[in-house]
Parts: C-alpha cells; structure tokens; sequence
C-alpha cells in the first residue's frame, strides 16, 4: 500500500524521499491525499540540558510508556549516595565496605574485615583503620584525606559534592579500574554520573538531592497512570510503532545513537541490514506524525562535542538540497541557534530511560495525545483546564500560596526573569514563568480550595 492516509503531505513527502536511501526494499511511492501542511522543523541544541531538563522541571506532565525506574537503583547512584551518608557519618562499617573498592586508599577486603571485627560503637572507620589496621605506608595519606574531605562535604551543594567524590576521592578512576577488569561501558557509567549531576545542578543540600532523587522516582511511577490524558507521551522509536499523534517531536538525533555506535561499527552483510534497520526505524518515527514533525539534535553532551545524526543530515539536504548541510535549521526559513538555546527551544522532553536505568539508546517520541492546541511548542500541547489558572505575572508575588496542577499546593519564594522558585512541602522547584501562565499550570491556593475542599495533587 502506498498510500499514507495519516501524515500530511510535506511529511509523507519527505519522509519517502528518506526511505528511499535503503536499498533492500520493495519499490513504493509513498504518496497521500491530505493538505501539505507544514515543512518538518530541525532544530540544533546547544546541549543535550535543554532538552533534557525542560519536562519535569516545567511541571507539563507527562506519560512516560517505556518508563524504567531501574536507573534509581543502579549501583552508581548508590554508590553516590553512600559517599554523601558517610560525608555525615564515619562511624558505620557498613557504608564504608559498600564503597570500599571505589574510594581512594585501595581498601582491600581483609582489611574491611579486619575494621570490622576491632570497631567499637561511635568510632571513626578511618581512625580504626590508621591506628589498628595494619596498611601499606602509601594507604595512609590518602586516607587521612579521605577522612577530612567527607568530613568537608556535607556542606557542599550536591553538584560540588559529585563532582569531589568523582575526584579527589578516586571514584572516577575506580570506575576506570572495574571497566578495563570486568568490561562495562565507561561512557555508561559517567553517563549515569553526569546525569546525577545534572539533578542536582540546582540545588543546594545533600538532603534536597536525596528527595529529588525519591521525587523524580515517584514521578516516573505517577506517569505510568496518564495514558490517553491530556499530557505529553515520552516513548522510544519501537514502542511507537503503529500509533499515530498530531505532533511528533523525534529527540537525541545524534551520531552514535541513531544510527548507534555499534551498528556503525558493524561490517559487510550484517553492518549493511543494521544500517538499514536504523533507516527504517527513523523513518516510523517520522511517520508518526499527522500534522507536525519536529527533529531534534543538539552539540554538546556531558561537557563533549557531538555531531547530530547523519539522518538528520539527510532530511536536511532533502528539504533543503542547496544549503550546507551544518547549521541552518530547517523549518521553512533558518532560525538563529542562539535564540533557540535562550528561549530553551529544546525544551520540550524528559529523556526517556533505556533498559537496566540506562539513558536512552534509542531516541524517543514525544506526542501530543490532547488532540487540541495551537503552536509548535510542546508547550502549547496542554490545554488550560482552569478558568481560575493565573494568566497575569502580576499575580505571582513572594510568599503567595498557588496551587500547581501537578505539584499541589505550594509557596512562591523568589522570582527573577522567568523564572519563579515555589516550595512544595520540603522541596522547591524553579519552574518556567510563560509555560506556567501559558498552560494554565497555577491557581491562587485560595481559589484552588474553593473548589477542592481536600488537599492533593491535581491531576
């Protein structure tokens, strides 16, 4: 069948002309009988934390269909966390032999044995170790210093804390180790780290980066109960197979995952149907899309240089055949990659989790499912369910109750530009002023109560 009777014409369009670039393949003319629509948009990043941060942050909700909650219980993150509970206690043995292999000082295992067998109740683990412990002449300073630098660290903001156990106290070369001996993925695993680090960017305490651990948690879980409600949908490129929504935004187009690093390393017979088989899952993601379709890439992740996706080279140059295929973004005329950074024009998605907590291997599609809406921002995708939703700044004054459609009821502290700092319980959040008033996301907390006599969150 080469009929499409889903995607608008500039799509279908564009999307046949990029399918034809494999050729095992029936011949078919991908053709349909619907309005031309608009030209697919491509958009470049300045950084992967544009896109990455925007979602949960903004407070849009959102439903998360290949949601894996595996990456809160990776050892890494544990790890991190044990270092952060001994920067407030050095007296348990247990914390210090759950990271004892990872920590500067080389512990070895008898020694752990050894502390634990001659600690008493309320002693430092690293004054047992220095004075009863029998160590090697090198041990000795860099345990020493281990000790005073967690001693330091619990009044460090989360993000400086990370990055002190990464370093001085030898957890990145600990992981350097464990890759070469037992052959995990050393990008992964700094993956994962810098993604805590990103967490934490924000925030000020060791304790607010534990609960915003346990808070994106939960609302990973809350996301699993939106299916079909007015949120926007997070999924990978397979799981999207055979849906269909009016707005598609196609994000992590970027060399390495589509098409991924091991497919591009693959030879002969085997790398050509690998190469192929990333065609044609680029190409379902396009074909999700009834009315708009945006591509995403961005130029730098984890503090690297990246080069977005040769597919996206390709839509480019199909849409596009006289420009240079790097740094015009396409969208029916060039838009300026500054502006699109400072209006946090890739802000538009959560990144979706791969398997085992991993972050995603395969790009994700995040959907309009509301069917209303105007625009081409994923903020426009979220209706205003409230007649009472605040829509002048004015309104939002510090110390003010508001109630936030997914958050609940909480405290304005700050605002600055378009920014504003709310506290909801215990944790604050700094959220986004205009997607905020431009999605109805805010109430007065007295008006709110009017119509909800209980408290809770609002779905």
């Amino acid at each position: 069948m080469e009929q499409n009777y889903r995607s608008t014409g500039q799509i279908v369009r564009t999307a046949d002309a990029f399918i034809k670039r494999n050729k095992n393949r029936y011949d078919k003319n991908m053709f349909t009988a619907n309005p031309a629509g608009k030209p697919v948009a491509i958009r470049s990043l300045g950084s992967y934390a544009y896109q990455a941060n925007y979602l949960v942050r903004a407070g849009i909700p959102f439903y998360m269909k290949d949601a894996d909650l595996r990456f809160f219980s990776h050892w890494v993150v544990e790890d991190v966390l044990n270092f952060m509970r001994m920067s407030y206690t050095d007296r348990r043995p247990d914390l210090l032999e759950s990271i004892h292999m990872k920590l500067t000082g080389y512990i070895s295992k008898k020694q752990i044995s050894v502390l634990k067998e001659t600690a008493a109740d309320g002693e430092s683990v690293f004054d047992v170790l220095l004075e009863r412990v029998e160590l090697q002449d090198y041990q000795r300073k860099p345990l020493a210093e281990a000790k005073e630098t967690l001693r330091s660290m619990n009044k460090m903001p989360p993000r400086e804390a990370i990055r002190t156990i990464r370093s001085r106290l030898g957890y990145e070369k600990a992981i350097d180790r464990m890759c070469e001996r037992l052959g995990f993925r050393k990008e992964y695993l700094l993956g994962i780290l810098n993604t805590l680090e990103d967490i934490a960017e924000p925030l000020m305490t060791l304790e607010e980066f534990a609960a915003r651990l346990k808070q994106l948690e939960a609302l990973l879980k809350q996301s699993r109960n939106r299916k079909n409600q007015n949120a926007v949908t997070c999924s990978t490129l397979h799981s999207s197979k055979g849906l269909e929504f009016r707005r598609v935004y196609m994000i992590d187009l970027i060399d390495g995952i589509i098409p991924s690093s091991e497919d591009k390393e693959k030879k002969g017979a085997e790398g050509g149907f690998a190469m192929e088989e990333a065609v044609r899952l680029f190409y379902v993601g396009m074909t999700r899309a009834r009315s708009e379709l945006e591509l995403i890439s961005y130029r730098e992740r984890d503090g690297t240089e990246v080069a977005e996706s040769p597919f996206v080279t390709a839509v480019r140059r199909i849409m596009n055949p006289d420009a240079e295929s790097a740094g015009v973004e396409s969208s029916g005329g060039a838009v300026a990659r500054k502006k699109a950074s400072a209006a946090g024009g890739g802000r538009r998605e959560e990144q979706s989790q791969g398997h085992g907590g991993r972050r995603s291997l395969k790009p994700a599609v995040s959907r309009d499912v509301s069917g209303g809406g105007t625009g081409v921002r994923v903020v426009k995708t979220v209706a205003r369910t409230s007649p009472r939703a605040i829509a002048d700044s004015g309104e939002l004054q510090p110390g003010r109750l508001v109630r936030h459609r997914v958050f609940g009821e909480g405290e304005i502290g700050s605002l600055s530009g378009d920014r504003i700092v709310i506290r909801f319980g215990q944790a604050a959040k700094t959220l986004s002023v205009q997607t905020c008033l431009e999605q109805g996301l805010l109430e007065l907390a007295d008006q709110a109560m009017q119509r909800r006599p209980s408290g809770g969150h609002s779905g």
